[in-house]
């Protein structure tokens, strides 16, 4: 009985992952919403515009709709945004453009195409009658909203000064910059910089019009404050602020949002409407009060009850590390910097089950900049390891957390050795072995590598090399127990053996390989990423392509065991595989293919099989964020693969999922297959399993291949309405699976 119990629940978790992930071979990203920078109403709808997407939330049904680069807009990485109209502009970081009108996204990149010198950024945008005026950093930008285009382009001095804000009314249009606050006559020859007269020489930021009147924001040292431009005439609020975020109006008032407080102007008069108003820097007021907040998302007063909206995501984009166990992702979104030092993220880490992202803050992981790597115990339920750059190793068991430092490991943990520097410990490296022991890397000490057995704790040496004076990164175990150590900042890989004795250290070795010929052979010293294949093979990427050791079993013997390059036909020509690219993720899948993320070519899929390229992803062809990916995951129970990029994580349901054993039972979807459907999946088998799809009278209609525990056939042309089997058998017809389906009328 338990084990019927616990079978129907396992089906029942991966029917319920598999409902949630999205349809084999599309697109979603995981992208915060909870950042946003703008917000308009328009009457029971919220649009709220974020750094990275844009959502919209019914004030009555509480519902959100989320819209961003996997499912609408054209890029990722917002800058600004104006709503007028019923039409939404955006601007993007990288002065791509989109316009929305009744749901239809128009995408303006003339811009970003555009050979400018300098800086090349959007930071204002507003509408006047059928012309959207974008302040930018090298002058102003007359956006046609009515034939969507780029109609003209103007500096406001000679010095092409960058333009902070633009204010326009009646006839009139105000530009603000740093070198002050110019004017002009919307109806003069704009292009000419001597139609703009400068009217104040201070650094001049944020700018609102009621009326005739502008209010207009300058900046200095030490404060921050505001004037009220009214026919030639500069009458100051009588305030100072700190750091003002934005001028609004609304309800018929002007607001004043600086870094900590919101102050409503009467007359020339400041008066403290909200204060503790951190990150706020829109507003709206009716008869309910909303916020637009850089942390918190839509804050919403209705009826005096407040509420906080964004949608469930990773706390913020920035990820470093992926890692997968039993159908959970696991993100460190720390950094590091060239020269291997800190960046000081201060993000936490996040967890992902396929449905929800728990975040774990900076305080809940005990203070710890920089998280590089989360590991997740394979034997323990709700345990994992969190490795930190200068915070040692973290242990989370369920909701608590046990730091491991120097201190209560016997030493095992060391610190760095520079001067006025106390209590370093630099993680990068962390893996369990078969035997659920912990391998950690320690950089810039004496015993760089650490094992955590059950409950002691030793460290190892490499004699020979001073190691306080190196890095020491990724680590992976090989199927003959050896430890592979990325050594960063071109100093290749170092594997180390035991010699399957822990306690036993005087029988321990090492290699350090490197390009020359008997000694590894490998491509480049500057490793980026380092994986194990199905086959056992240890996949290696540089910045120059890619070395795999077929044979890593001979790394200690006197026989080869040098690394190859894969030799591929391109187009007619043969070249090494992705030669002269910097390899800076690889993973493989549940059909040994080999996933490869590269720092400026986005993402490729290499089947060793049919020795191919088989799929090519980059920004310009499909949703992923950006080309520099940093690392790539797999949740094996889905086939879901997960990039994380500079611009945050995205993924693609891939079709190679975990493999099944011969027990499990076929599992066909979706069933019945209906007129919108554009194909079949056949989940529960075996890799590489031959899989037949035939009529109930035998008759074979399509044959395919399994990839890890998934087969899937595509309809070039949907076959005709009726009952259709599935025969599926091993490569030596030892296992063998049945399964039917109904395709519907």
């Amino acid at each position: 009985m338990k084990r019927t119990i616990v079978f129907l629940f396992y089906l029942f978790f991966y029917f319920t992952c598999f409902c949630q992930a999205q349809e084999i071979g599309s697109w979603r990203d995981h992208l915060p919403t909870r950042f946003v920078i703008d917000i308009y109403k328009n009457g029971n709808t919220m649009k709220c515009v974020t750094e990275f997407n844009f959502f919209n939330y019914n004030i009555q049904t509480k519902e959100i709709e989320v819209f961003s680069r996997s499912n609408f807009l054209s890029d990722v990485n917002i800058s600004c945004s104006e709503y007028k109209n019923n039409k939404l502009i955006i601007a993007y970081k990288n002065c791509n453009i989109d316009v929305i009108i009744d749901e239809v996204v128009y995408n303006i990149p003339d811009i970003k195409n555009s050979q400018i010198l300098g800086e090349k950024k959007i930071n204002g945008i507003k509408i006047y009658e059928d012309i959207a005026y974008l302040a930018s950093s090298f002058g102003i930008i007359e956006l046609d909203v009515a034939n969507l285009e780029i109609k003209n382009s103007f500096q406001i001095d000679s010095l092409s000064s960058p333009v902070n804000d633009v204010v326009v009314y009646s006839d009139t249009i105000l530009a603000s910059s740093e070198n002050g606050l110019y004017v002009a006559s919307v109806n003069s020859n704009l292009s000419d910089y001597n139609s703009w007269k400068i009217i104040d020489s201070r650094n001049c930021k944020k700018m609102v019009s009621k009326g005739e009147k502008v209010y207009v924001s300058f900046t200095n040292d030490s404060k921050d404050s505001v004037f009220v431009l009214q026919k030639n005439v500069f009458l100051k609020i009588n305030k100072d602020f700190s750091e003002i975020q934005n001028i609004v109006y609304t309800g018929n008032k002007i607001y004043v949002l600086d870094e900590n407080n919101i102050y409503r102007i009467d007359s020339l008069n400041a008066f403290l409407y909200w204060s503790n108003t951190e990150k706020i820097v829109d507003l709206i007021i009716t008869k309910d009060v909303f916020f637009g907040s850089k942390k918190d998302g839509l804050i919403t007063f209705i009826n005096n009850t407040k509420d906080t909206v964004f949608t469930n995501s990773p706390f913020t984009n920035n990820v470093f590390d992926m890692s997968y166990s039993e159908g959970k992702i696991y993100v460190a979104p720390g950094g590091l910097n060239n020269a291997w030092g800190n960046v000081n993220n201060r993000d936490g880490f996040f967890i992902y089950d396929g449905v929800f992202w728990e975040n774990f803050s900076y305080d809940q992981s005990m203070g710890k900049n920089d998280i590089l790597t989360v590991c997740p115990n394979p034997s323990v339920e709700q345990n994992c390891f969190i490795g930190s750059w200068n915070g040692g190793v973290l242990e989370k068991q369920g909701d608590f957390f046990t730091n491991h430092d120097f201190y209560n490991t016997n030493g095992a943990i060391d610190t760095i050795n520079i001067v006025n520097v106390n209590n370093w410990s630099r993680i990068r490296g962390l893996c369990f072995d078969d035997n659920n022991n912990l391998w950690i890397t320690n950089s810039q000490v004496d015993n760089p590598l650490i094992v955590k057995k059950q409950t002691d704790w030793l460290s190892f040496n490499f004699p020979g090399l001073n190691s306080s004076l190196y890095n020491f990164g990724e680590i992976i175990i090989d199927d003959f127990d050896q430890k592979w150590i990325v050594m960063p900042k071109g100093e290749g890989v170092l594997v180390f053996s035991d010699n399957n004795s822990l306690d036993q250290l005087n029988d321990d070795y090492y290699k350090r390989l490197n390009t020359n010929y008997g000694n590894g052979s490998l491509s480049s010293m500057d490793i980026y990423s380092i994986t194990k294949d199905r086959e056992g093979a240890i996949w290696i990427g540089t910045n120059d392509g890619i070395s795999v050791f077929y044979s890593p079993e001979l790394v200690f013997s006197n026989f080869n065991f040098d690394s190859q390059k894969i030799l591929i036909e391109q187009d007619g020509y043969y070249e090494y595989l992705l030669d002269g690219q910097t390899i800076s993720a690889l993973c493989v899948d549940n059909a040994n293919r080999k996933w490869i993320g590269t720092l400026n070519n986005g993402v490729f899929l290499y089947d060793e099989s049919e020795n191919e390229i088989v799929e090519n992803f980059n920004k310009s062809n499909s949703p992923l964020l950006s080309n520099t990916v940093f690392d790539i995951c797999i949740n094996e129970l889905t086939g879901e693969v997960f990039f994380g990029t500079d611009n945050g994580i995205c993924s693609f349901r891939g079709v190679a999922t975990k493999n099944y054993e011969e027990k499990d039972p076929v599992f066909v979807y979706p069933n019945p297959v209906k007129k919108n459907n554009s194909y079949v999946c056949v989940s529960g088998l075996q890799n590489n399993m031959n899989v037949k799809f035939t009529t109930v009278n035998g008759e074979l209609i399509h044959e395919t291949t399994s990839f890890g525990g998934q087969a899937i056939w595509n309809f070039r042309k949907k076959p005709a309405p009726g009952v259709y089997l599935v025969f599926s058998t091993s490569t030596l017809g030892l296992t063998k699976k049945i399964g039917k389906f109904l395709i519907s009328e």
